[in-house]
């Protein structure tokens, strides 16, 4: 999990602490992997829209153009 593999989960057969401790990894694995892929979709949903905007947008960094839509190139020219 630690590098990024969000499928495992751990094994449960008993229902003392050891049990619930394991339920409580799965559940809060399962949560993170609904919100990473969630936010995968929002990101490349984004990423879609900025780039067919016809408008330009870019993002600037300490000065630096980090990012500049297709519009934006298209300006320079």
């Amino acid at each position: 999990m630690q590098t990024g593999h969000l499928e495992g989960r751990v094994e449960t057969t008993s229902s003392d602490e050891f049990g619930q401790i394991g339920a409580a990894f799965n559940s809060m694995a399962e949560a993170i992997q609904e919100r990473t892929e969630a936010l995968r979709e929002s990101e490349a949903r984004y990423r879609e829209l900025v780039t067919a905007a016809p408008y330009i947008v870019f993002v600037l960094q300490d000065g630096r153009f980090v990012y500049s839509n297709p519009a934006c190139l298209d300006s320079l020219h």
